[in-house]
Order: structure tokens, then C-alpha cells, then sequence
């Protein structure tokens, strides 16, 4: 056939190894772990419509699973403009009940309530997530950035009196 300059080098080996991948997994159709990387694959790929298809088979076996939970979420917002709403949205706040303190669903959660402009929700959530995160850390630095975007105060979530002097150092090893 001809041959599809869009596709990259690479290309139709991952999709024939997904496809085998998927074929073995009806013979095994109760592999939770399976359907959430064939999930994962079909995203990778871009194939939206089956990544959802497949995160709906693990959340059938498993709908107390985090990773479920938040990958089915994660995966239809991919198939409605990156949206976390609807379907999505309940599927994180059950998350949220299972573990309120899995810094993925704050993650996810407080995006998705700063995207319906539900500001104070999304900083509540993100701030929970910064004090499960070392100060330090390039997420954390992210997330207090997102958190100022949106209107929010982040010198009351710092760990230490020190945190903020960090920030201001090039070289936070660095001896004064």
C-alpha cells in the first residue's frame, strides 16, 4: 500500500503490538491492569474512542480503583476538548472519596474546577496537594503558580519560613 507520510517510523509495529495486546486480552477479559495500559496505549496512539472503550472494561471490574477512576476521567476529557466535566467530574469526586489525598485526583480535581471557573474549589484542592508535595519540587512550583493565576495566596501552604528564600536562589544547595 501506499505509504502514509504522517505516519512516524514505528507507527503500524505499536499499533499491530496494541492489537494483539487486545485480542489477547478478550481471552482475559477480567485483567484490570490490562485494559488500564491498553487504555493508556490507545491514548498514546491517539485512538480516544478506544482508550475510553477499554477504560470502561477496567472500571466495570474495578470501579473502586484510583488509577481506573482517574485514567477513565483523564481519557474522556481527551474525547470532549480536554473538558473535565460531566462523567468526568463524578469520576474524580468518587476518587475523592476513595483518597482524598492521591495528589493525581487534587490534580485533575482542582483543574476541573478551575475550568468551570469554581476558583476557591481549585485552590482548596491544589493547596492539599502542595502539602503533600516537597516545597521544592518543580510541581509544587507549578501548582503555586496555577494557584496565584487564579487568584489564590500560597505563602500560607509553605512548609518553612525558608521555602520562600529558596525560590529567590538560583542554587537552593548552595552554601550562604
Amino acid at each position: 500500500g501506499k505509504v502514509d507520510v504522517r505516519d512516524k517510523p514505528g507507527t503500524q509495529e505499536i499499533q499491530n503490538i496494541i492489537a494483539s495486546f487486545a485480542k489477547k486480552l478478550e481471552s482475559q477479559p477480567d485483567d484490570v491492569g490490562g485494559w488500564v495500559l491498553l487504555g493508556r496505549s490507545y491514548v498514546v496512539v491517539g485512538r480516544i474512542d478506544e482508550a475510553v472503550a477499554a477504560y470502561e472494561r477496567a472500571y466495570a471490574l474495578a470501579p473502586k480503583d484510583i488509577e481506573v477512576l482517574t485514567g477513565l476521567a483523564e481519557t474522556l476529557a481527551l474525547a470532549h476538548n480536554n473538558q473535565l466535566q460531566g462523567r468526568a467530574m463524578e469520576l474524580l469526586q468518587e476518587a475523592l472519596e476513595i483518597d482524598q489525598n492521591s495528589p493525581r485526583v487534587l490534580w485533575l480535581a482542582g483543574y476541573a474546577q478551575a475550568q468551570i471557573g469554581n476558583n476557591d474549589q481549585a485552590i482548596r484542592y491544589w493547596k492539599t496537594l502542595l502539602s503533600l508535595l516537597p516545597p521544592n519540587d518543580k510541581e509544587a512550583q507549578m501548582i503555586r503558580e496555577f494557584i496565584t493565576q487564579i487568584g489564590g495566596q500560597v505563602d500560607d501552604v509553605e512548609g518553612s519560613p525558608a521555602a520562600g528564600d529558596a525560590q529567590n536562589s538560583i542554587d537552593p544547595g548552595a552554601q550562604v
